[in-house]
């Protein structure tokens, strides 16, 4: 689902985190978007990140990063420096000065004439890469000539990408190979040239931030919430914080509060979320991916994760694979093609985990559509003992829900179908307080809401404290 309006720009005073090429662990996957509702974000923000040189902004679909290129090209034209937002998918055949009008035209030759620095915005890699991947390799090749090889040492680059096109191996080492920082001299305390030094690292790689509570509050009042009080203790009631990290997200959330005066169930904000992540963004260049398959691709990623227990999947790149992630194409069905997987990837249901890697935007998400995965086998007639070998296994002679398993026992319990009952009794035999940390209670019956009551007070009959 597109946006149901078109939601302003915020000055949210962004911030973004450093991301190192060794940064391959689940637990600096979970730092990306998991920050808590009250932390503060701890980064650094734009003053800090136009210091350098060159720099690579990554961020999944929906995480504003052409809304913060823009702005921060007008904020800088207007203190008096040269700055230039340049749509890398429009260069592909056109010329860079062909993509101005007159009054950038005119500010590019004063540039070229002043000898200052100026700050170049490029928008962005998956879009250079619609039509052919070897576009963005030429596109670049294209801007160093049309800017100047010898000027380019005075342009400060600022390319943005989402993290699954973003090759790092290929493409890192074209655009250091095209845009090099020149050499420095190294002074003494007399400002005496002592000896000619080359910068260690030729350009950083961030990820911008989640959005905290006060940037989600100054979204929504912005784009005209009546009460942002209501809005942000709705989401409190919810837990649905990982549903409010991306301007994407909030608009989300807003457009369902506007409309039904509620945030939603947790059901009903996951059901919303994959509509409108699915789908192909209103406005930008999109692979071609119908509703079914992109439902179809998402759900066997998410059981791919799931069943082995790893959340992150391999940016397809010539870099080796990780042990600590999984092989994209061996998730995805036989008959998909690479311009379908591509297609799946820019959809903005992923999100960054690390450096080379992406995941769900939300685990919980990831959780639901294996469930869904299941679901269809299910429905298909896979039998139920399949189901419960899958399931459970046997500890010391008695049931146990698998720990991987049990958020999709817990979705599973949701619905009228014979499965679904089936699945109830062995939770209700096993481990009844999944309910507590999995799935969406709220969708379950209120019969079985009462037997699981009963069964952990059975559980816990013989203690003093639970």
């Amino acid at each position: 689902m597109a946006l149901q309006e078109k939601c302003v720009f915020v000055e949210l005073n962004r911030h973004f985190r450093n991301l190192s090429p060794e940064a391959k662990t689940e637990e600096a996957a979970m730092e990306s978007y998991t920050i808590e509702s009250f932390s503060e974000i701890t980064g650094f923000d734009w003053e800090e990140l136009l210091k350098q040189n060159r720099a690579i902004i990554l961020g999944e679909a929906g995480s504003g990063k052409s809304w913060e290129l823009r702005e921060r090209t007008r904020l800088l034209n207007e203190r008096g420096e040269f700055a230039f937002f340049i749509r890398l998918d429009q260069l592909v055949d056109r010329q860079l000065q062909d993509l101005f009008d007159q009054e950038d035209a005119s500010r590019f030759v004063r540039w070229k004439q002043s000898g200052k620095a100026a700050y170049f915005f490029l928008d962005s890699v998956d879009e250079a890469k619609f039509r052919k991947i070897s576009d963005f390799h030429a596109t670049l090749n294209r801007f160093r000539i049309d800017v100047g090889p010898e000027l380019i040492f005075r342009a400060k680059l600022y390319l943005s990408s989402r993290i699954s096109e973003w090759k790092p191996l290929t493409d890192g080492f074209e655009f250091q190979r095209l845009f090099p920082i020149v050499p420095f001299a190294k002074r003494n305390k007399e400002g005496q040239s002592t000896e000619i030094q080359r910068p260690k690292d030729n350009f950083s790689i961030v990820q911008l931030e989640p959005l905290d509570r006060k940037q989600v509050e100054r979204f929504a009042s912005a784009n005209k919430v009546d009460n942002v009080q209501a809005f942000v203790r709705a989401i409190d009631k919810a837990f649905a914080w990982e549903f409010a990290r991306r301007p994407l997200d909030v608009a989300d959330l807003i457009n369902f509060w506007k409309a039904n005066g509620r945030v939603g169930s947790l059901t009903e904000l996951i059901r919303f979320d994959l509509l409108s992540k699915l789908s192909p963004r209103e406005g930008r260049d999109e692979f071609p991916l119908s509703e079914a398959e992109a439902r179809e691709g998402a759900e066997w990623l998410g059981a791919a994760s799931v069943f082995s227990r790893k959340f992150s999947f391999d940016v397809p790149d010539d870099n080796p694979a990780s042990i600590d992630s999984l092989n994209l194409r061996a998730c995805l069905p036989p008959h998909w093609r690479d311009d379908q997987i591509r297609a799946l990837l820019n959809r903005a249901i992923f999100d960054g985990a690390v450096y080379g890697q992406f995941r769900f935007h939300h685990r919980r998400v990831g959780e639901y559509l294996a469930a869904m995965w299941i679901t269809n086998r299910l429905e298909k007639g896979c039998p139920h003992y399949v189901l419960e070998d899958l399931l459970v296994e046997i500890v010391r002679g008695r049931k146990v829900l698998r720990p991987s398993l049990r958020p999709i026992a817990a979705w599973l319990c949701c619905g009228n179908k014979p499965f679904n009952q089936f699945v109830r009794t062995l939770v209700l035999e096993t481990h009844p307080n999944i309910h507590l940390l999995y799935g969406d209670p709220s969708a379950l019956s209120l019969d079985y809401r009462r037997q699981v009551l009963v069964s952990l007070s059975n559980m816990s009959r013989a203690r003093q404290r639970i």
